[in-house]
């Protein structure tokens, strides 16, 4: 089927007449305001002109030019955004063109030409890991064509097939092949002015702050008319918020509209494949750039971030048992979902995408077979791959100052370091993930009620570990139906397991879910009784019960601990989140008065800690330097009527360093109670 004939979903036609109607309402109230602020203007302009004419005085000739510009200022309010724009920050990107890249300009051009779509004005390349379509906007382009620009993301190129980006391109194309797609567009843009008109006001302030300055006359009249816009900005406010979520809801119907695009050209795999493969690309060059980020003071960077990413990506797969098919990782919704077994569904009205179950059913049901099985990768088809990859990195480092001379890595040694960094932060591949998310539980000595002792392989069995993260997900489920049932969270209907439900059945299956989260820890506790008394039987039998002991002792002191330490740790942030906001004087001065106590029970916690054999080896110099200058240091951070941000970015970093340091030391005695437990086993 041609894309040109794929036909629009009642659902898209449903948004998009909403989407109409909510253009006329704006258009009709926008209207409305102006031609009675002309109406002011006329008459402000014509009673200043009657003021000064009936008695010519400076008294009556400043107050009557105050009158006239009265209503200006409110017109000027309702007009600026004609003369705005929105640019897109191109400082990133480097364009690219068809004599240089031929292959790739050739299956741009053969993307456009089946999504029946005109070719992008200029194309770029970036740094990431996305492909997208851009263009520059202001009021004029409701009513002007735009040529659009391509960006494609050397981090997405780099993770997938020809086949694979060919349909991300249809996608990206997709969204401008349907004329009925124009109502977005106008959709965007109405958002662009009244966003406008609420938050972008600085230059209208400074004008108005000047004029202002000239009388306390002329002050009077700006002072009139900043209220009569307060009350024009109030009704946009409303237009906006019901705006924007009609907006994303036509946004989430273009996404399927566009995967349905891209599967006429290619087939549904080659989308299904890449939008699953995509966090995991997302995830491997995010960590290339933390890796480079925390090693500055080091002065090590990349030749070659991509090369990079691609062994990291390789090692991802390694670490997480996923099959590789045509060189790239091949992803599940089942993979993608092991962690998450929610059952709750609450449709987020403010999402501007599908979520990826959504969309991966939406390709699922569109019946296209696969046209597409070019399994090259996509990165082959730039003439000089590697040229532009260390181009593009070059990109990526370049704001970065260095201190000292720069080493480059070779992506093998940022392999072998992170492989490092794994096996430290991971506990044994022994539990197969069991203590991932669940800590190990003592229990008092009884007389084991269980005739058969379990193996191994049935105490850590897939289900087991199922039983823990759906636990986990089901406590989430009720925290988030608690706040439905109480009327935090503003939702008529939800979706639960499959099956609709009404905001006043909420407190009902609350009532049962809590009933099942019952029996599944019921379930889970019963198999941390057995793996207890599994690893206290050898224990016994190496004659090594006091040290068993002694290792769950320390856990549990720790754990209580840290729970302690934690609540410390949310106190302190919970009373510093005034300096987010306005705040009077005198009640900056009182909550950091009122802070001090708790600053002090911090600091003898941050010297207990950087005391602590246990952690020496994990604090680094920078750590230590900064958690060693906040301890010695009392800290003023408001002097003056000024907030110390020197001082206010330490009491930040030490919080940082806290919580890390007090989380790495519950892993540290957590794992090396895990590693005592495997060696009884294993020796």
């Amino acid at each position: 089927m041609s894309s040109a004939k794929i036909q629009l979903s009642e659902s898209f036609k449903r948004e998009a007449t909403k989407a109409i109607l909510m253009l006329t309402l704006f258009v009709l109230t926008y209207f409305v305001i102006l031609l009675l602020a002309v109406a002011l203007t006329v008459f402000s302009i014509i009673g200043g002109f009657a003021i000064i004419l009936a008695k010519p005085m400076v008294f009556t000739i400043l107050i009557g030019i105050g009158l006239c510009s009265l209503g200006i200022f409110v017109l000027i309010f309702l007009l600026k955004f004609i003369f705005t724009s929105t640019k897109t920050d191109r400082s990133h990107l480097i364009e690219i063109f068809p004599h240089q890249q031929p292959e790739l300009f050739n299956i741009i051009e053969s993307v456009a030409k089946e999504v029946n779509t005109s070719l992008p004005k200029k194309v770029y390349v970036s740094a990431d890991v996305n492909a997208s379509v851009f263009y520059d906007s202001n009021f004029w382009s409701m009513f002007l064509p735009i040529q659009k620009n391509l960006q494609i993301g050397l981090g997405l190129v780099n993770t997938v097939t020809r086949s694979e980006l060919k349909a991300i391109l249809a996608h990206e194309f997709g969204h401008f092949s349907q004329s009925t797609m124009k109502v977005g567009s106008y959709i965007y843009n109405i958002n662009l002015i009244i966003h406008n008109m609420l938050y972008e006001n600085k230059s209208y302030e400074e004008l108005a702050g000047w004029w202002g300055s000239i009388s306390g006359f002329f002050m009077l009249f700006v002072n009139i008319a900043i209220k009569i816009n307060q009350g024009i900005q109030w009704i946009l406010i409303k237009l906006y918020e019901f705006a924007n979520k009609q907006y994303m809801s036509l946004s989430r119907e273009m996404e399927f509209h566009a995967d349905l695009i891209a599967a006429s050209v290619t087939g549904s795999s080659a989308l299904k494949t890449s939008l699953m493969r995509l966090p995991v690309s997302q995830h491997a060059f995010d960590t290339v750039v933390n890796y480079y980020d925390e090693n500055i003071n080091n002065n090590i960077r990349s030749k070659n971030v991509y090369k990079d990413q691609h062994r990291v990506l390789y090692l991802l797969a390694s670490i997480n048992q996923l099959p590789l098919a045509n060189g790239f990782p091949q992803i599940t919704l089942e993979y993608q979902n092991r962690y998450d077994k929610s059952k709750l569904v609450i449709k987020d009205q403010w999402a501007s995408h599908p979520t990826l179950v959504e969309r991966i059913t939406n390709l699922d049901a569109s019946g296209f077979t696969d046209n597409e099985n070019d399994h090259r990768p996509a990165i082959e088809l730039f003439s000089d791959a590697n040229q532009i990859q260390e181009m593009v990195t070059e990109h990526v480092f370049k704001p970065v100052a260095y201190k000292g001379q720069i080493r480059l890595l070779e992506s093998e040694k940022l392999a072998e370091d992170l492989q490092e960094d794994f096996l430290k932060s991971s506990f044994p591949s022994f539990y197969n993930g069991y203590y991932d998310s669940h800590p190990p539980h003592y229990f008092e000595e009884t007389t084991n009620p269980y005739p058969i002792t379990p193996s191994l392989q049935d105490l850590f069995a897939a289900e087991k570990i199922d039983l823990i993260y759906e636990s986990n997900s089901l406590d989430n489920d009720l925290h988030t139906l608690e706040n439905i049932a109480n009327g935090n969270i503003p939702v008529k209907t939800f979706d639960y397991a499959g099956t609709r439900y009404y905001k006043k059945q909420a407190q009902k299956l609350l009532v049962d879910l809590q009933k099942k989260q019952e029996q599944l820890k019921l379930k889970i506790k019963d198999n941390d009784k057995l793996i207890f008394t599994f690893f206290r039987n050898n224990a016994i039998s190496k004659n090594s019960i006091t040290e068993f002991e002694s290792y769950y002792k320390k856990f549990e002191k720790n754990q209580e601990k840290v729970e302690s330490q934690f609540t410390l740790y949310a106190k302190i942030q919970e009373g510093i989140q005034f300096t987010q906001f306005v705040t009077p004087t005198q009640e900056i001065e009182f909550n950091f008065k009122s802070l001090r106590a708790k600053e002090d029970e911090l600091k003898i916690e941050i010297k207990i800690l950087l005391e602590d054999p246990v952690l020496l080896p994990e604090i680094s110099n920078d750590i230590k330097q900064t958690l060693e200058k906040y301890v010695s240091n009392t800290l003023l951070y408001f002097v003056a009527n000024t907030y110390q941000e020197e001082n206010m970015n330490l009491l930040m970093k030490s919080l940082k360093h806290y919580a890390f340091l007090i989380s790495r030391k519950h892993f540290l005695i957590k794992k090396s109670l895990l590693q005592f437990q495997e060696s009884l086993v294993l020796s």
